[in-house]
């Protein structure tokens, strides 16, 4: 194992519960991050009963790993493959979850996708036009349950690989992800 790839992804899972901690545990204003922006504005859904839309942009920035800088139309996946975003955990209740990818490094890369939240399997299903141009969404729907044992969903994105796609980049990079969201399904029942 390459110790000076362990030693990066042990600093990124630090950095990761800092911010954790400071922004979603502890959020006084000390020790929140001020350039983070809220996907979610937590004194909104704290006691909430009611379901409501999480989005994570991948332009701004995200609380995760296994990503490159932010660009224009979001992050590129890689060098490895298994990128990993940290959500909110949303009240208990049927969401769809979506993700706009407007891009692949390697053709048909996008279809060896694998997404698991919380280690489970999410089925989905990917919409792309008939000529496989971008953007594309992937979605799949999402249960959650009333037992709730943490504070955050993890969400990782499995690929079969990475490629350098040009000489003049040498970023290993998967997929172009814009957005995450968790939309709440209404039963119509309100």
């Amino acid at each position: 194992m390459d110790v000076d790839a362990l030693v990066q992804c042990l600093a990124e899972i630090k950095t990761d519960i800092h911010y954790l901690k400071t922004k979603v545990l502890n959020p006084c204003g000390d020790t929140v991050d001020p350039q983070a922006q809220h996907n979610v504005e937590l004194e909104k859904i704290i006691g909430l009963n009611k379901s409501i839309l999480i989005k994570c942009e991948l332009k701004e920035r995200i609380v995760g790993s296994g990503w490159y800088d932010p660009e224009e139309h979001g992050r590129w996946s890689g060098p490895g493959t298994v990128s990993s975003i940290v959500l909110p955990y949303p009240v208990t209740g049927k969401y769809q979850f979506e993700m706009i990818i407007r891009a692949e490094s390697k053709l048909n890369l996008l279809q060896t996708l694998k997404i698991n939240i919380n280690d489970e399997m999410l089925e989905t299903s990917i919409i792309q036009r008939k000529n496989s141009s971008f953007p594309a969404v992937v979605r799949g729907e999402i249960i959650i349950p009333q037992e709730k044992t943490q504070s955050f969903l993890a969400v990782d994105l499995i690929i079969d690989e990475t490629v350098v796609p040009q000489k003049f980049d040498s970023r290993s990079i998967g997929l172009l992800v814009e957005r995450v969201s968790l939309i709440p399904s209404y039963t119509g029942t309100n």
